[in-house]
């Protein structure tokens, strides 16, 4: 009990301290980083018309690199928006824990002061 205590409240000090930082120092780096990916997208040379196939491969990289910086500002923003579910959930099985720790601890109490095993 005492093992699954220490990593929820790891995992609860995550939540408040660490991930809102990375956050919100992402957030910017890949919304620079999709601007980006687009201006080149906008580059004559990779452009829908270009049929040599180096150049489309280099379209088909932005393209793919758009998506996956898209979906990634999606999950940040909504991983941003979960945090005060999270830490609520994170906080009730900590307490969750400690009882548990607690009633394990009045036990053997017991069981050492009274014999019964």
């Amino acid at each position: 009990l005492q093992d699954e205590l220490e990593k929820v409240t790891a995992q609860l000090e995550s939540v408040r301290e660490q991930r809102p930082t990375l956050i919100s120092t992402r957030q910017p780096e890949a919304q620079s980083e999709l601007e980006a990916t687009r201006t080149e997208l906008l580059n004559p040379d990779v452009s829908d018309e270009a049929i040599a196939p180096g150049r489309v491969a280099d379209r088909t990289v932005l393209l793919a690199r758009e998506v996956k910086l898209i979906a990634e500002l999606e999950m940040l923003k909504q991983e941003k928006l979960s945090t005060t579910a999270r830490e609520e959930l994170l906080e009730a099985r900590q307490a969750s824990q400690k009882k548990l720790h607690h009633l394990q601890m009045v036990t053997l109490r017991f069981i050492s002061v009274t014999g019964i095993a």
